[in-house]
């Protein structure tokens, strides 16, 4: 019997235990076990287990956790301690000695260490870019570094349009082996949950309480104005994060008593059939989960003009897009939006026609695939 080749998923994330950006090359390497391919993992150990990890390795998958000097509270020795303890890349990678590295970047900036050390290696990698930030603006050494390590790549895989665009932009570089993949969502295909009641208007956040991407704070500005305030209209935030406790700060400064924290919900279809809309004020995306679950589901999406936010609708049409992330660019979309409350029914309805004409009902396979011909032929 003959042995498939061996691929290495290698994640860059570790700002926390886990991310929308994990969700695909972790689904993809369980879809790939399954279909008889060797496979290795490098990531983050975070200071809490993750047990998706665990359920890897219960998988078959050789998983690798690299001690990482990013944990809230450590000291400055503790840190110069964890790098001394890492196995730098080009070890691991020998030890592993893949057919094919798949690097998945939760930031773009991130993982040119690996891609240089796969170069040194002589192994070939695809990249995957979840998150582009339009104020995290390369230095010229970083564009050059930047440079050669996505141009060396084999593919460049985007969540979207606008995130490509941003890196063609900030490294000067076509970046002609590229395309556009669709992460994996948490709803049913053909969901349609029942619309809420319509007594009070509940709008939806969902996302990493987060606000230097996801940007709560834009919205609790915007929230706070005296008209806001008294209309029937309730927000929810459903996620976690590291600035949970700032945030209620905020709102407790605003005295916002029409904002409330709902925690994370596994059940994402029980979000939608209690709020008719979300409202996503990022500072910098990838294409939110969030955006693709709310539109299958039926519900109309407010957000930012920023990164893949605005690619799946039309503004007016399937959903309302505000210029930037700025209150009074919100606020004018918001408004635009409450006016048109009554239409919202028929809004998410163009919504969910709209998203399934562009995202596929199986994007892990999808992706499974692409990594399968990005292996070379021997």
């Amino acid at each position: 019997m003959i042995k498939k080749p061996t691929i290495a998923f290698v994640s860059t994330m570790y700002s926390g235990a886990w991310g929308g950006s994990e969700d695909l090359w972790y689904s993809t390497s369980l879809l790939l076990l399954e279909r008889g391919y060797p496979i290795a993992a490098n990531v983050c150990k975070w200071y809490e287990p993750v047990p998706k990890f665990e359920a890897l390795i219960k998988a078959g998958a050789n998983l690798k956790y690299r001690p990482q000097d990013h944990e809230p509270n450590l000291t400055f020795p503790q840190r110069v301690k964890r790098r001394l303890q890492n196995i730098p890349p080009g070890d691991w990678l020998q030890a592993v000695h893949p057919d094919l590295v798949v690097i998945s970047l939760s930031g773009h900036h991130q993982g040119g260490e690996w891609m240089s050390a796969c170069q040194s290696a002589g192994l070939p990698y695809v990249i995957i870019v979840h998150a582009v930030g339009d104020g995290i603006w390369p230095t010229p050494i970083a564009a050059d570094f930047m440079r050669r390590n996505y141009e060396a790549a084999d593919q460049c895989f985007f969540v979207s349009n606008g995130n490509l665009e941003q890196v063609r932009n900030q490294i000067a570089a076509p970046l002609k082996r590229s395309s556009i993949i669709r992460n994996p969502f948490n709803v049913s295909y053909d969901a349609d949950p029942e619309w809420p009641s319509d007594e009070t208007t509940t709008l939806a956040c969902v996302g990493r309480l987060h606000p230097v991407s996801k940007g709560q704070d834009v919205l609790f500005s915007v929230l706070s104005q005296e008209k806001w305030k008294t209309r029937p209209l309730h927000v929810r935030l459903y996620g976690g994060g590291p600035d949970e406790a700032s945030l209620k700060q905020l709102q407790h400064m605003y005295d916002l008593q029409n904002v409330s924290f709902a925690g994370f919900q596994s059940d994402v279809q029980q979000i939608w059939r209690e709020c008719h809309a979300l409202v996503l004020p990022s500072r910098f995306e990838g294409l939110p989960l969030a955006i693709v679950e709310a539109m299958l589901c039926g519900r109309p999406c407010i957000v930012t003009d920023v990164a893949g936010n605005a690619e799946l609708m039309e503004d007016n049409v399937s959903g309302f897009v505000a210029a930037a992330p700025r209150t009074k660019y919100l606020d004018e979309a918001l408004e635009r939006a409450w006016s048109r409350r009554s239409e919202w029914r028929a809004i998410g309805a163009a919504a969910a026609k709209s998203v399934r004409e562009l995202v596929p009902p199986d994007p892990i396979s999808t992706f499974a695939d692409l990594v399968q011909q990005a292996v070379p032929k021997k």
